[in-house]
């Protein structure tokens, strides 16, 4: 999943008019114009966020095993997803490739977050 909203991500965001008034080739955008920016800008915001947070709980899974502080990473990653309006099916197929296994989806089932399970 995290390629894939990435991948989604990056394709997206050649579309953000901010983007070219950030490098100055676009005149200032009108208060209502900036609204609409940041409606668009923070659900990506958001997936970019719960991207870097899955990788960070992924990595300690691998370098430090199951015992390392990993799940906080993970459960936050998920909410940020969720918040982003990332889909259960994309969520589910990332809880699927954490190297924690199942006992990913086990920490997120404590943490209270309903995902539905697409296998």
């Amino acid at each position: 999943m995290a390629w894939r909203i990435s991948y989604l991500l990056l394709t997206s965001l050649p579309k953000l008019p901010y983007l070219a008034y950030c490098t100055g080739t676009a005149a200032p955008a009108p208060a209502e114009q900036e609204m609409d920016i940041e409606a668009e800008a923070k659900p990506q915001v958001l997936v970019m966020w719960g991207n870097v947070l899955y990788e960070q709980s992924a990595l300690k899974v691998k370098r430090h095993g199951m015992d390392s502080d990993w799940k906080s990473e993970l459960v936050d990653a998920v909410q940020k997803f969720k918040s982003a309006g990332c889909g259960d099916a994309d969520i589910s197929g990332a809880l699927g490739r954490h190297p924690a296994g199942e006992d990913a989806r086990s920490a997120i089932k404590a943490a209270g977050i309903e995902i539905q399970e697409v296998r």
